[in-house]
């Protein structure tokens, strides 16, 4: 087998550490009862209109939020 470059083994670590939030976010949010669907869409609406108070952005804080 060809070993992998440094720049890949980085590019892995982050992928794998952003997929862990992403799972941790997922079963947060399906521990509360909620719809991942619409905590997500929540979530990424806030964020492309502008919202930087990500702690109202978590999923205990979200039908909370202030920037919707």
């Amino acid at each position: 087998p060809k070993p992998s470059s440094a720049a890949s083994d980085v590019y892995k670590r982050q992928g794998a550490e952003i997929a862990a939030v992403y799972h941790s976010i997922i079963s947060t949010v399906k521990l509360q009862g909620r719809s991942t669907w619409d905590y997500l869409g929540k979530f990424f609406t806030g964020i492309l209109n502008g919202c930087r108070d990500f702690l109202s952005l978590a999923p205990q804080n979200i039908d909370l939020a202030v920037c919707q």
